[in-house]
């Protein structure tokens, strides 16, 4: 599934191109992170299935920030975040 924003493109593979498409929109919105430039992003799932849960949102979320603020996040950066491990 194709998903196109401005200037960049998104695709999924296994997860569910809406779902990216809203977390997009929170890291826009609220997140201070500005997409608007030429970037692409790649959301695929190994092993031939689709995930329909929301457990797998805050993983995409954190390696959409590790990638575009170029950090690697350990476990006190997500601690805050989730609020367990």
């Amino acid at each position: 599934a194709n998903l196109q924003t401005i200037g960049s493109i998104s695709i999924t593979v296994g997860y569910d191109s809406s779902r990216l498409a809203m977390i997009l929109a929170v890291l826009m919105r609220h997140g201070g992170i500005d997409l608007h430039f030429n970037i692409d992003i790649f959301v695929n799932v190994v092993g031939g299935i689709k995930i329909q849960d929301t457990s797998a949102d805050l993983p995409v979320l954190l390696s959409i920030i590790s990638s575009f603020k170029d950090i690697v996040l350990i476990k006190e950066h997500y601690l805050t975040i989730n609020g367990t491990f």
